[in-house]
């Protein structure tokens, strides 16, 4: 992997997940109420998410020069005004970073002056589903492009609102051993619970027919570097799924019986699926620079 790359990977990395603690955190706190969002949007929370808003829209501002850096000389061509000018007004890449731009400023504002949790998950997760206007799903046109623009924009807010909600449940563990804040917690575990069914459904789905779209078949031909990633990938969101598995129901039933080691149990849990989540969203953020072929 070349610096270059390597650069244009991180910026996409940072500002992804940067999203996605917003949309699923956010998120979680907006839906399960107003209880509930106080405990989830806590204020370290929220310090944590203007910064993540501003990360975001830093990320996506150094994207645009590294486009240009990439389509001209490398390295050399990145402070080039004019080249940048064309691929920002002239390439479906600009124009989208363009959306992307307007939307991300917004939300960077929006935190800053009055952070609300439905509005900042909202242009949050619209930050994240316009990031299906580039990559692979720009390869089809048509009726089956639209659909692949959708589907994929589909996939990474059902990614979102699962990775995105997972940093916000040690702390509502923590909360189940203090009296009064217990059953707030436990309305909010439950909730993210029966949200996370969908969201984990949506990302195998979304993802199986997303990997038929782009590669035509099960990414098999490891000797094709697109593919191989793409396979690491598949059995690392597994491993994540197997985790959650495990956690909702191996040990959420024992909480009745033995509630600390329970609760010690699903935190470990939990910690294990942000480490293999963050080892994902590094990959995304590679096979977006990748031919699949």
């Amino acid at each position: 992997m070349t610096l270059l790359l390597a650069v244009t990977a991180a910026c996409r990395f940072t500002g992804d997940a940067c999203l996605m603690l917003l949309f699923g955190g956010c998120g979680l706190g907006a839906v399960a109420g107003p209880a509930a969002a106080r405990a989830v949007c806590a204020p370290c929370l929220r310090c944590a998410g203007r910064a993540a808003a501003l990360i975001a829209f830093l990320a996506l501002l150094a994207l645009l020069p590294l486009q240009a850096a990439a389509v001209g000389n490398g390295w050399s061509s990145l402070g080039d005004a004019s080249l940048t000018w064309i691929v920002f007004w002239k390439t479906g890449f600009g124009q989208a970073w363009g959306l992307r731009a307007v939307v991300l400023a917004l939300l960077a504002v929006l935190v800053c002056v009055r952070f609300r949790l439905g509005p900042v998950a909202f242009l949050a997760g619209l930050g994240l589903a316009l990031t299906a206007l580039t990559g692979h799903a720009a390869m089809h046109e048509g009726w089956l492009g639209i659909f692949h623009h959708g589907l994929q924009a589909l996939h990474v807010l059902c990614a979102g609102a699962w990775v995105g909600a997972l940093p916000a449940v040690p702390g509502l563990l923590r909360q189940l051993g203090t009296a009064g804040e217990r059953d707030v917690a436990v309305h909010s575990l439950r909730r993210f619970s029966r949200l996370g069914h969908v969201a984990v459904a949506g990302v195998l789905i979304t993802g199986a027919a997303n990997t038929l779209l782009v590669v035509g078949a099960w990414p098999v031909r490891w000797s094709v570097t697109y593919q191989m990633l793409l396979g690491i990938k598949i059995m690392l969101a597994m491993c994540m799924v197997l985790l959650a598995v495990v956690n909702r129901y191996v040990w959420v039933p024992r909480l009745a019986q033995d509630p600390e080691m329970a609760i010690a149990a699903i935190r470990r849990g939990t910690w294990v699926e942000i480490a293999v989540a963050v080892l994902v969203l590094g990959l995304v953020a590679v096979l977006g620079l990748l031919q699949p072929v």
